[in-house]
């Protein structure tokens, strides 16, 4: 019976919706970069792009990487005017970008401080994005 309490410490009891932003350590997300670049103690922001039916029951999560860096393409998505919520602390950046090439799951107890949540108008656009630019899903392609 020890294993079964010690595997409830592990659910992350929280609930998540999709759009949000949260803190993580950046030791956590993987991106195209050198081993030696990424600092242990540094924080960064992802947005969270599980449809709700996957963040229910599952220990891990879809995120995307916001960064301050670069300029809005066909993979960087502006996101400062977006915010439809943001928690005291947080101020979004006006160079504010998802990176929807970095589209990964992550464990759901790296997430650390909620800051926000975008407008939902926006957060359709970033899933379409990632299901055509990223995965390379059409809506046509789902037609039996």
């Amino acid at each position: 019976m020890v294993i079964i309490k010690d595997l409830e410490k592990l659910k992350d009891i929280r609930t998540y919706q999709p759009g949000e932003v949260y803190k993580v350590k950046d030791k956590y997300i993987s991106m195209s970069r050198s081993e030696d670049s990424i600092q242990e103690d540094k924080n960064r922001y992802v947005l969270i792009v599980s449809s709700k039916e996957l963040i229910k029951d599952r220990n891990s999560i879809n995120v995307v990487s916001l960064t301050t860096s670069g300029a809005p393409d066909l993979y960087s998505y502006p996101l400062h005017k977006e915010f439809s919520d943001t928690a005291d602390k947080f101020k979004p950046s006006e160079k504010s970008l998802a990176l929807i090439n970095f589209y990964q799951p992550i464990k759901k107890e790296y997430l650390e401080e909620y800051c926000g949540i975008i407008e939902s108008d926006r957060y359709k656009v970033i899933a379409l994005a990632i299901c055509h630019n990223v995965v390379g899903v059409n809506i046509y392609d789902l037609v039996p």
